[in-house]
């Protein structure tokens, strides 16, 4: 009997290896020729275009002919349809392809919740052209135009006016994708694991700044976590178990939910993904909660104890995503913080950067601690303004050479 791991990372952030020390099956680790060295192990086998090389499916096929595949366990967004496509071909317990659609297409996630009564913004499928420009019409604007099954807001439009409707039927391809009202609210995100029947763990975070708007200003990723017990925290896991119930989940599944609260208290679903959160805060929760979300799928699936603790006595966190601006640096300013956890700098010395293109265009994080929500967020609204203060940018390279008095 064997186990298959479909991994992007390595083992930086994955070390299977240690939490899977007294299991008993063999693991086969499967991923990028330039990451799956760093495992250091005979059976972590990497591939070249790893998302798009069908010789991985071929690979789990001819195992399971000699080794018979029990579990296929992934974790990231891009990796969720295709562990359900080859569960389904193998009749391999867990997230079957129609449950993990759910959690991926947005479109099919909005079509199911809106028949069970919840309130999702007024939406529809794109076929063609005119399906946004009676969309424009009937509801008017703004509305968001997204991909069905993308993530990390690529490919996401605010379409503000007419004006820009022309631009963007001018400028885009439409496949797979859809069209919803523009929600004015705040925008909250709650991680977690269910373990087939409830949730036994979620830890819930406020954006700094809502993610479209963040990305379209220049101004970076921000997330802060919730008071535990506030009404904020109570309201959103209470709406994102619903949603679980809903969907009549039955397996073991990590869970990354996007959801904003209008201007009345009304929580509306934004999205949510059988994954993990994104930007490696998963840091912050293992800061905060002691609890490795990854570590702790792996082992429930496998059938190993995964110890959650007292998550009562918590100590809060907080991260910021400081974009690059155009142009060259030469050094990154120290930043003097109490409760500082981690700061992670991109390298930086002779490269040209050419500003926030993409949600992930970051130059630096921080994680931090903070006692409550409002010094949380005092403390990432310092932080990036000391940033956008303190570093000099240039556009020649030979300015950040030398110093010059």
């Amino acid at each position: 009997m064997s186990v298959v791991i479909i991994d992007r990372e390595g083992k930086s952030k994955h070390n299977y290896l240690k939490w899977l020390n007294d299991f008993d099956q063999e693991v086969y680790i499967l991923g990028y020729l330039e990451t799956i060295n760093s495992f250091s192990y005979d059976k972590a086998i990497g591939f070249p275009e790893f998302e798009t090389n069908g010789n991985v499916e071929q690979f789990i096929y001819e195992l399971n002919k000699i080794d018979p595949v029990t579990k296929i366990l992934a974790f990231e967004e891009g990796s969720i349809i295709r562990a359900a496509c080859i569960r389904k071909n193998l009749g391999i317990k867990g997230q079957t392809l129609e449950e993990a659609l759910l959690f991926r297409d947005k479109y099919l996630m909005r079509k199911k919740l809106s028949k069970e009564g919840f309130k999702i913004p007024k939406f529809r499928k794109v076929d063609h052209f005119m399906d946004v420009v009676s969309f424009c019409e009937q509801f008017g604007y703004p509305v968001i135009l997204k991909p069905r099954k993308k993530w990390a807001s690529k490919g996401v439009i605010k379409i503000e006016n007419k004006d820009s409707l022309s631009d963007v039927l001018y400028n885009i391809s439409l496949d797979d994708y859809l069209v919803e009202e523009y929600v004015s609210g705040q925008l909250y995100h709650v991680d977690g694991f269910f373990n087939g029947q409830s949730i036994e763990f979620s830890c819930c975070s406020m954006y700094v700044k809502n993610c479209l708007e963040a990305f379209e200003e220049g101004f970076g990723l921000g997330s802060i976590m919730l008071d535990i017990d506030s009404n904020e925290d109570k309201l959103l896991k209470n709406y994102t178990a619903e949603i679980f119930k809903k969907f009549e989940v039955d397996y073991n599944t990590i869970f990354h939910a996007e959801i904003f609260i209008d201007k009345s208290g009304n929580p509306i679903l934004c999205e949510i993904g059988s994954r993990l959160v994104g930007g490696e805060y998963t840091k912050n929760i293992i800061k905060s909660f002691s609890i490795n979300l990854d570590e702790y799928l792996v082992k429930r699936e496998l059938g190993l104890p995964y110890n959650v603790g007292n998550t009562s006595s918590v100590r809060l966190s907080g991260k910021v995503w400081i974009p690059a601006q155009k142009g060259y640096m030469k050094s990154i300013p120290i930043l003097d913080l109490d409760g500082l956890i981690e700061i992670q700098i991109k390298q930086y010395k002779n490269v040209r950067f050419t500003g926030l293109q993409k949600q992930m265009d970051y130059l630096l994080t921080v994680s931090f601690f903070g006692k409550n929500l409002d010094e949380l967020l005092q403390k990432a609204m310092d932080i990036k303004n000391f940033y956008s203060k303190s570093i000099d940018w240039s556009e020649t390279i030979t300015d950040t050479w030398f110093t010059t008095q």
